[in-house]
């Protein structure tokens, strides 16, 4: 025996236990309808509201808003520890990595990468070396511009017995270059 309802029929018609079927036929003949229902989808506006007494969809789940003071919280974090990973602010304020760095890039913060650079110091005791490498190379590059294209410059890991921090992991997020300067106490790395 068909299932019978009343659901699709409009109100002018007074409700009588039908089957899909001629619940579709009667729209499609009312109605015009230009490309006909089918008895599964009219099952399932049936069965929708029956559940829900409404035939129109549920609300969509979204993501949740972060508010505003969140946001704050989000920046002053970064404010107060620029060096901090996105991780770890993202876990202290119970957010995602992805919307710290979403709230970041909109208030104009980047992290900068710490960069290594050699300074020539008057009591450098490689300093002659470096001159003496420097000098006939600069004059190289002046006559000959792609010079640079030349060289083949080999990849270089540095390891540090003192549990020093791989500087390429290092970052500093603001909203202007701080160019600083960090001032390093060496210790006797060994290079591969």
């Amino acid at each position: 025996m068909p299932y019978k309802f009343s659901g699709l029929l409009p109100k002018q018609k007074p409700a009588r236990q039908n089957s899909f079927p001629d619940e579709i036929t009667y729209w499609h003949l009312n109605f015009l309808i230009n490309n006909p229902i089918t008895q599964s989808t009219a099952s399932k506006i049936e069965s929708k509201f029956r559940e829900t007494g409404d035939v129109k969809d549920l609300p969509k789940s979204r993501r949740p808003k972060i508010t505003p003071d969140k946001k704050i919280d989000i920046v002053l974090s970064m404010e107060e520890n620029p060096q901090s990973t996105s991780t770890l602010v993202a876990s202290e304020n119970e957010v995602s990595q992805t919307t710290v760095l979403r709230i970041l890039r909109k208030e104009n913060y980047h992290p900068y990468k710490f960069q290594l650079v050699q300074e020539l110091n008057e009591d450098d005791h490689d300093r002659d070396r470096r001159l003496q490498f420097y000098e006939p190379t600069m004059n190289l590059c002046q006559t000959n511009p792609n010079l640079h294209q030349q060289i083949l410059f080999s990849d270089e890991a540095t390891f540090r017995l003192n549990g020093t921090v791989n500087r390429q992991n290092c970052r500093y997020s603001n909203r202007t270059n701080p160019h600083w300067i960090i001032m390093n106490i060496h210790t006797h790395p060994l290079t591969y």
